[in-house]
Order: structure tokens, then sequence, then C-alpha cells
């Protein structure tokens, strides 16, 4: 949590940088500047002990709670990913019950908003309190600049904005939203405000506490009157049921008209196991070198199952040093590399632990093959297996992997062949470790 506290206090300095930058410039009496405290509610993906690595907890596991107290030291580093505790988040929601990912409690999903416009807005720090939602901020800049809302771009039919402009709550602070009705979904916890009341139901799903999902047609609504309960301290539900069905019924309707069928509840599995990939149903698929910065979606290709990688490379009469391809980085990953002259592979669990198959040998000059091979265990996601290093067909190194990632290894590195951008995925190297050898193709095998 004092981590978070550093981060929120360099972003208000850095925020506060911008601003006076518009200032210098002359232009902050005339600028409509609109500052929002956050894109949902405190994040829970800490669970319980809170983690070193959110990338464990995205992947729908646990981090031992030891290994996040072996590295305490390292909190707020570059090698950290850390979450306060989900008791942390909760706290920061006060006086709203949940936390981000609870789109049915306010919770999860109001936030405060800071608006200034000094040519426009009178009455410093004067408070409003109409029911607005994230979409209504372009009606709101559109209507502020007097440009109208494109109906065709480059001949292609728009959509109409679904938001309504506030621009109104600047000069008349008592007057009515004609933002009524907003509904709310993710990962199946569902919420509906309509003219002052609020329906919730958060599908028993815990992500703290991670269990079954239950069908969503036995799942209990609430039903709260935010005009007298701001807080959804009083549930309804039982004294109104002809209300609660009225905004059950609202819902559907408004989901249906946002696409938000099929409702879908799988969690991690949704974010970054089960969607498609630019792989496709190919099995083998290749990169040349220069091939950098890629999507991570590419080598997930490779998750829980057997895979091989087979590299071309060319190896100078003075040797060569640096990476082949890698994935990931220092939260999970994995790199085929050549150090000292010799062939390597490492695998990187979620930063805790990494294996590293090393050749004896150093590579002799010329065209040489590397070729890593995996034979996946089997018995369902996140499984271990025997992993080889080969060089020109000759098997130079080979050891067990106990654990694989599941689902993905990070949420913003790539895959790169011949450097490795972003943090290394092996902990044997810093840097980007460019390759100093030649490169011809780098192929992927499912098996």
């Amino acid at each position: 949590m004092e981590v978070y506290a550093g981060f929120l206090a360099q972003t208000d300095f850095e925020v506060g940088r911008l601003v006076q930058g518009i200032k210098d410039l002359g232009e902050w009496d005339n600028t409509l500047f609109i500052y929002i405290v956050g894109d949902n509610g405190p994040a829970p993906a800490g669970g319980a002990d809170g983690v070193f690595n959110e990338m464990v907890f995205l992947n729908g596991l646990k981090e031992d709670p030891a290994v996040v107290l072996s590295k305490l030291g390292e909190f707020g580093g570059p090698k950290a990913s850390n979450e306060y505790p989900v008791g942390f988040a909760w706290a920061m929601a006060t006086p709203f019950q949940f936390t981000k990912q609870f789109a049915s409690h306010l919770g999860g999903i109001r936030n405060p908003m800071v608006v200034t416009w000094p040519n426009r807005i009178k009455g410093h720090g004067a408070l409003r309190s109409q029911f607005h939602h994230v979409i209504d901020i372009a009606p709101t800049l559109y209507e502020a600049a007097g440009v109208p809302f494109p109906r065709i771009i480059d001949g292609v039919a728009q959509r109409p904005l679904d938001g309504v402009s506030f621009l109104y709550s600047f000069t008349d602070p008592a007057a009515p939203s004609p933002h009524t009705t907003q509904y709310f979904e993710i990962g199946g916890t569902r919420g509906l405000f309509h003219d002052g009341w609020m329906a919730s139901t958060y599908h028993n799903k815990i992500p703290w506490q991670p269990g079954p999902s239950q069908p969503f047609d036995q799942d209990r609504w609430e039903l709260y009157n935010l005009n007298e309960d701001f807080s959804q301290a009083v549930d309804l539900a039982a004294a109104e049921p002809d209300k609660l069905r009225e905004m059950k019924e609202l819902f559907l309707v408004e989901a249906a008209r946002n696409q938000v069928f099929p409702l879908d509840d799988r969690g991690p599995a949704r974010v970054v196991g089960a969607r498609p990939t630019i792989v496709g149903d190919r099995t083998s698929f290749g990169f040349r070198a220069g091939s950098i910065r890629m999507p991570e979606d590419i080598v997930r290709a490779t998750f829980n199952r057997s895979y091989s990688i087979t590299a071309d490379t060319e190896i100078p009469a003075k040797g060569a040093e640096g990476v082949v391809v890698a994935a990931g980085g220092y939260f999970a990953g994995f790199s085929l590399y050549v150090q000292q002259g010799k062939p390597k592979f490492t695998y990187n669990y979620f930063g805790s632990k990494y294996t590293t198959l090393e050749g004896k040998q150093t590579l002799a000059p010329g065209k040489t093959v590397l070729r890593y091979e995996f034979a996946y265990d089997g018995g369902g996601l996140g499984k271990g297996g025997m992993a080889r290093l080969y060089a020109n067909d000759a098997l130079v190194a080979e050891g067990r992997i106990e654990a694989t990632v599941p689902l993905g290894f990070t949420a913003d590195e790539t895959l790169d062949v011949g450097i490795d951008t972003g943090t290394p995925a092996a902990d044997t190297y810093e840097g980007t470790f460019p390759f100093t050898g030649k490169i011809g193709t780098v192929t992927f095998n499912l098996k």
C-alpha cells in the first residue's frame, strides 16, 4: 500500500506538470480540463495476502505468500508487478460495497471526477451530484467545442453516441441529469441504474475466494434507492419485488441493445486464454530476424501442449552472443539464446522460478541449427514437462520444467527475434542482449 501511495503521489506530480505547461502557454483559463480519478474501483487482484506478481492472479492462480515475503525489498522496483491485499482495496472503496471487477456495486464503478474551465465554470470547489457515465465525456467535449458529431467518416456511417453531455451542469448545479438509465456488466457481475434506483447482482463471484460459478438464472439480485441510500446500505429487494422485476427486465433490454450477451464469466481464461489469435489453426509458423515487438498472443499457442522452436543461425568466426528468440519478460516468459558461446534456454515461471538448460560446448563457427523441444505432461492447464535443447540435432542439455504458465506471460510484453525488448525474460543476462550472429528463420511447431 505504501508503494501505491508513492505512485499516486508521483502521478499527481506529473499531472501537475501538465497543468503548469498549459498555464505557461497562457491557455489555462480557456481550457476544459477533465480529471477522472481512476477507471474503476480499487483492485482486488492482490487477494487476501497481496501479490508480488499480479500475472499469477491473472492466470487464475494463487501466489505463494512465502514468495511475496521473500521479495518485500523489491516492491515498487522494476521487477515488481505488485498489488495490495484486498482488505486495502475494500477500505479504499469506502463507503461503497465491493471493489474493481464488480459492475454490480458502486465500489467497483463509482469514481470522482474533477472539471475545471475558468472562463466558463464559476464557483471554485463547487460540487455536482448528477448521475453521469464515462460515455458522456465525448458528447460534452463536442458540445463545449461547438462541433457536431460526424454522422459519416470516409463514407462509413457512424453509430450514434450513447452518452449525453453534462455541459449543462457547469452553470446549473441543480439541473436534473438527462442520463437516466445505464447498464453495467463485467464477467457476469451486473448492475442497472435507472431514475435513481440501482439493481445489483455480483453473481456469487468473489475473485479472492475462487469457486464454481453458478447459473446466471440463479443469481440473487439486490435493489437500492440511491436517492435515499447513496452507499447501497439497505437492500430493498424483498420490500419492493415489483420494482426489482422492472429493473431486471430493463437490464435485459439495455444489455441486448449494447451487445452484452452472451454473458461470459470465465475470468482470466476469457481475457488471455480463449480468444482467437493471429496464429489461427496453424500448427507451424516462423519469423525472420528483425521481427520484434510482436503480440505475445502469438506465442500463447504453445501453452499447455508440446511444441518445438527451431532456429537457423550462423555463428561468426569470433563466436556469437545474444537472444535468438524471447517472449515475455520479468514477470514470466522464455528465452532461447547464446551466452559465452554456449546455447541456452531459460523458462521463467512468474519470476519466482527460472529453469535454464545450458549446452556444455561452445558453438563452432558456421551454420548452426538450434532447437528447443518441450514434451508436455498433459492432464490439464499449467502442467510441467520435459525440456530438451539441441544444436545441429545433437542433444546438448535436458531437464524438467515442473510447472508452466497456463494463460499468459505478461499483460504488456512481446515476442522478439534476435533481441529481447522490454524487460529480459531470463535471469542470466541484462538489457536487450541482441544476437551478434545471423538468424535465418525461427520456426515454432505445435505438437
